[in-house]
């Protein structure tokens, strides 16, 4: 059986151009690894965020590597189905800080957890930790929006159909999976970052409540210096008519 989500039921005002740049960049850097470079793994090696030799540099251009298609599909799948949303209600630039900065907490939680003494010369790749700063600013931003899905199995004849579920119950259970999983293989290790994933996903739930916060405080504030402003306006008004209108 195949289940994949195709949609979520909320529409961005604007042009995702960030999220539309980021993919489109992860592309470009998984052509030239796989198709120009000559040599993927030592690409990945060079840029990859290896452990044994931690550098600034490697921490950014791990994100736009990935280790095949299916790894690149799935992950741009995820940052176009909940970036675009995201973007649009952040901003640009918020929404990039998002990315950006969810996967370096993404990184620092997976090393922090799997490898403390910094001694795995295993590269780790991918822009999962990142997106998972984005879905996680989306559960906090729209826990009732739906996520549509399409599904397709083959019992005697193939049948393929939708359906649709809240995001808190699909990211809630995907949150929940990436702490079990990571729990149980933190001792004997994984192919699978889960602690990226929980890093990023957390950095971004409570990310987006900030900015949550943020806009609310902004809203108390100009609601309640509209009216001040107003009967200042009001005031002047008043003085600039006794101005113009003295007594003979």
């Amino acid at each position: 059986m195949i289940i994949l989500p195709i949609g979520v039921e909320r529409t961005a005002s604007r042009n995702p151009v960030v999220t539309y740049y980021l993919i489109g960049i992860n592309f470009v850097v998984f052509i030239y690894t796989f198709l120009l470079s000559g040599d993927p793994e030592w690409v990945i090696w060079q840029y990859g965020l290896v452990p044994s030799r931690l550098s600034f540099v490697t921490f950014f251009t791990s994100m736009f590597l990935h280790g095949g298609l299916g790894h690149i599909l799935g992950n741009m799948l995820i940052l176009y189905l909940y970036g675009g949303v995201m973007e649009d209600r952040l901003g640009r630039l918020r929404y990039a800080l998002l990315f950006f900065v969810g996967g370096l907490a993404a990184d620092a939680l997976h090393i922090a957890v799997v490898d403390p003494h910094l001694e795995s010369g295993i590269p780790s790749i991918g822009a999962s930790g990142a997106i998972s700063a984005v879905t996680g600013a989306f559960l906090l931003s729209f826990p009732r929006v739906k996520i549509r899905f399409f599904y397709f199995y083959w019992i005697l004849i193939p049948r393929t159909g939708n359906f649709r579920v809240a995001a808190w119950l699909v990211l809630g259970f995907w949150f929940l999976k990436q702490a079990f999983f990571g729990a149980a293989t933190v001792s004997v290790g994984s192919g699978i970052a889960f602690f990226a994933h929980i890093g990023g996903f957390v950095f971004g739930f409570f990310a987006a409540l900030a900015n949550e916060r943020l806009e609310k405080r902004k809203s108390q504030e100009k609601a309640e210096a509209e009216p001040v402003q107003a009967t200042e306006r009001a005031e002047k008004g008043s003085e600039t008519q006794q101005e113009v209108i003295k007594p003979l």
